[in-house]
């Protein structure tokens, strides 16, 4: 896709993010929540630098990002990548997110430093935290089990905040914007990082979550629960691999 086009996706999210925000303003909720209104618009990668100097590689999920919860549903080919919770009454519905990078290219180098980095879009905390406690995490799940975002799984929601934790970050909330948030990989993100392409894998992937708990059931009403988990770049189909 051409920078044009990313340009003009985002002029159309910033313009319905602010229609949203306005509509969903005036109900009775609570969220607290990184990245809504998200979706891929490419500039959602993992730069790694590698031994013996060079330029940095950067990679690309190409779209394989999304969200999983316990109790709301997702959407085949949604690359929105919304992290923490959405509560309307008394049904809370949380949602952890996930991005995997191809490891094409990288192998016989050993990586030495790696960082994230993702459009902020919106953040919000109506219990009024100035930052939001940001945790990444490592997954064993194959990219075709995460990249399948349809329907709900406790499963899968709870299995992208049970890895080695790869690092925790303050966030700050912003409300709404286009700056990019960058997460710099610890020494053991580093360490499954390099095993990965020494072991030969196609893919890594990264699971982020709020400080929020397990998966929990939750009532009906969660389908009413829609603020921030739609990607205003448009939920598209990934790219073919």
């Amino acid at each position: 896709m051409t920078n044009r086009y990313y340009h003009r996706q985002r002029a159309v999210s910033a313009v319905l993010a602010v229609c949203l925000g306005l509509l969903f303003a005036g109900r009775a909720s609570a969220s607290d929540y990184l990245f809504g209104f998200s979706g891929y618009d490419g500039d959602e990668t993992l730069t790694v630098d590698v031994s013996g100097g060079g330029a940095p590689v950067v990679l690309s999920t190409d779209g394989n990002q999304g969200w999983w919860s316990a109790t709301y549903p997702n959407s085949p080919g949604d690359t929105n990548y919304f992290a923490g919770s959405l509560t309307s009454g008394a049904a809370t519905a949380y949602l952890r997110d996930f991005f995997s990078f191809a490891l094409t290219g990288l192998a016989g180098d050993t990586v030495t430093a790696a960082t994230l980095r993702l459009s902020q879009f919106w953040s919000e905390s109506d219990s009024g935290r100035a930052s939001e406690q940001y945790t990444l995490y490592g997954v064993s799940l194959s990219t075709t089990a995460l990249d399948d975002t349809d329907g709900t799984s406790a499963a899968i929601y709870d299995a992208l905040a049970a890895g080695t934790p790869y690092g925790s970050f303050s966030v700050p909330v912003t409300g709404f914007g286009f700056d990019t948030d960058s997460f710099s990989l610890d020494a053991a993100g580093i360490a499954a990082l390099n095993s990965a392409i020494t072991g030969g894998a196609d893919s890594f992937s990264i699971g982020g979550s709020l400080a929020f708990p397990p998966a929990v059931a939750e009532p009906a009403s969660l389908l009413s629960i829609s603020a921030g988990l739609f990607g205003l770049a448009f939920a598209r189909r990934r790219r073919a691999a």
